[in-house]
């Protein structure tokens, strides 16, 4: 009953928490008239259509981003309350996939005030009125996120296998993974988590991988071994970037060695807007992962110190009681011996029929105090040595007649003429 109220408690703090998420953003939009600024002309170029041509902006993010405006302006017609909307709508979700994500890979606490942090971030709260790509990358980052945490949840439930859709799955992974590390920097916030994600892994199938060893298994029912998952995810990632690189290759001309020195040198406009993305979006993520994570490890760290405190004083607790009732045996057990003792010092007088008995019965059952009472000795309570009965040794001889004697099988008749009766 208790556990059922605890999880009806969580659902109940869990809808609460989406709900606030969503119509807080909705709200803004709504205030805000759905007004957009097109600051960095994001907008006009989708509208003039240059996302489809080549990547006129300064990254592949950019270049990802005009693409997807154009469609939205295509569809929808060329307002940018509709922009808007659609970044309403992408902050709305990678909130939701970063809160889950996070909460799947480090814990409950640690969910809520990272989603929590960037759910009241100002900074995070005006990127829906401008029109950039940040919720857009942000929106990537959170379903790979996402992903990763899927990763761990099931290799801890049910392990990793060798099988085509888990390989599958890891190779996809890896490459969108590699996309979104050459749209933006940002993307390589989620080597760490990978790192991470694969350290759990091992710590879970270390114990089955090692008894895996001893056990012929067909090959789409063994483990896939850590070392196995790392290498699908980073092949997947060189393979994504390198994908990416070459199709802005196709769309530009340069050859994948001068994209190279393209992406690195976006990197000088660092700590200024690098990427297309101002450095306040990467401070904002960092501060509610620390955040978050660090009241996480607090809360364990607390929970884990009140077990073992509970843990103590249950201890305490069963040795007074062991003390107790040892000590409730040594009373029983005293009391029980002063019984005994004071029946033992009583005296026992000398009743009318033991008056007749003689001197000799009296000297050895009584003895007589100093004050002249006859007081009887204790009964020794250990088994004596029986009394001593004097016996008499008769073999009756004399009652024997000569001719018994005589008749005895043992005697001879002897001739008086011989010298030896067997001759």
């Amino acid at each position: 009953m208790k556990k059922k109220k605890q999880k009806q408690k969580q659902r109940l703090i869990l809808t609460v928490w989406l709900s606030v998420a969503a119509v807080s953003r909705i709200l803004y939009l709504f205030l805000t008239q759905g007004v957009a600024v097109d600051t960095y002309a994001y907008c006009a170029n989708a509208i003039a259509g240059t996302g489809k041509s080549e990547p006129v902006l300064t990254s592949g993010l950019a270049y990802a981003y005009t693409q997807k405006l154009s469609n939205l302006l295509g569809l929808f017609g060329n307002d940018s309350v509709w922009v808007a909307a659609y970044q309403t709508v992408l902050q709305i979700a990678w909130l939701v996939l970063l809160f889950f994500g996070v909460r799947y890979l480090w814990g409950e606490v640690a969910g809520y005030i990272t989603g929590t942090v960037l759910m009241i971030s100002p900074f995070m709260l005006q990127t829906i009125k401008v029109i950039e790509p940040v919720n857009f990358l942000l929106f990537h980052f959170g379903i790979l996120l996402f992903l990763y945490s899927v990763f761990c949840d099931q290799t801890a439930k049910r392990g990793w296998y060798r099988s085509n859709a888990g390989e599958l799955f890891l190779m996809l992974t890896g490459f969108y993974m590699g996309v979104v590390c050459t749209w933006n920097y940002i993307g390589f916030l989620l080597l760490p988590v990978m790192v991470y994600v694969l350290a759990r892994n091992q710590a879970v199938l270390s114990e089955k991988l090692w008894m895996q060893k001893n056990i012929a298994l067909e090959e789409k029912e063994q483990l896939m071994p850590i070392g196995s998952q790392g290498f699908i995810l980073v092949a997947g990632m060189l393979v994504g970037m390198f994908a990416t690189l070459m199709k802005y290759t196709g769309l530009t001309g340069w050859t994948v060695w001068v994209q190279l020195f393209w992406w690195q040198d976006q990197l000088a406009a660092f700590p200024g807007r690098c990427q297309d993305v101002p450095p306040a979006a990467l401070l904002w993520l960092l501060a509610a992962f620390a955040i978050g994570i660090g009241s996480q490890v607090f809360v364990d760290y607390f929970k884990r110190k009140q077990e073992e405190k509970r843990e103590y004083e249950e201890l305490l607790r069963k040795e007074e009681e062991e003390r107790r009732r040892f000590e409730a045996i040594e009373r029983e057990a005293e009391e029980t011996l002063e019984d005994i003792s004071d029946a033992e010092d009583e005296p026992e007088m000398i009743t009318d029929a033991e008056d007749d008995m003689g001197d000799e019965e009296m000297q050895d059952e009584y003895f007589t105090t100093k004050d002249g009472r006859v007081v009887k000795f204790i009964d020794n309570p250990l088994p004596g040595p029986k009394k001593h009965v004097k016996r008499e040794m008769n073999f009756e001889i004399d009652d024997v007649t000569q001719e018994e004697k005589m008749s005895d099988d043992f005697d001879y008749k002897v001739d008086t003429d011989k010298d030896f009766d067997f001759y």
